[in-house]
């Protein structure tokens, strides 16, 4: 028996057996050859589920020139998850709204007035689907600083 693989050995490894250890997700392709006789399988590798979002809730002035928090996103075991879809909506989008940078790691908040909003949190999968736990952020617009001439 043997088994060969047209895949991405940053994604997959295969054995002379056809045991597949995976690294990285995405799919590929193996196909195993025994005598004159030979099959392929896909295997899909999917990214480890999100299962917490954590934030601390955040306080900016409604003419900051950054108005972004940090976020984290963990794995069942607390390992820090990269690069994830994140959905953002708020409570009172009059006051403020919120999205995600690509990477996962900020939140961008465009604030409109003065005033308290609830940011939910929600991690989604790679079908778009949510996943983990929702986290809560408080996000409270105070009025413009003005700063001396």
């Amino acid at each position: 028996d043997v088994c060969s693989s047209d895949l991405d050995p940053t994604r997959a490894s295969v054995s002379q057996t056809g045991l597949v250890t995976t690294t990285a997700p995405g799919t590929v392709t193996i196909t195993a050859i025994s005598e004159t006789r030979s099959g392929t399988a896909s295997v899909t590798v999917q990214p480890i589920p999100v299962d917490t979002i954590v934030a601390a809730d955040y306080t900016v002035a409604l003419n900051a020139t950054s108005k972004t928090f940090s976020i984290q996103l963990k794995d069942v075991n607390g390992n820090q998850l990269f690069s994830r879809s994140v959905a953002i909506t708020s409570s009172q989008p009059d006051v403020a709204t919120g999205s995600a940078n690509s990477n996962a790691t900020q939140v961008t908040v465009s604030a409109s007035k003065v005033g308290t909003t609830i940011l939910t949190l929600r991690a989604l999968n790679s079908n778009g689907q949510p996943e983990g736990k929702v986290t809560n952020v408080s996000v409270t617009i105070t009025a413009a600083v003005v700063t001396p001439p």
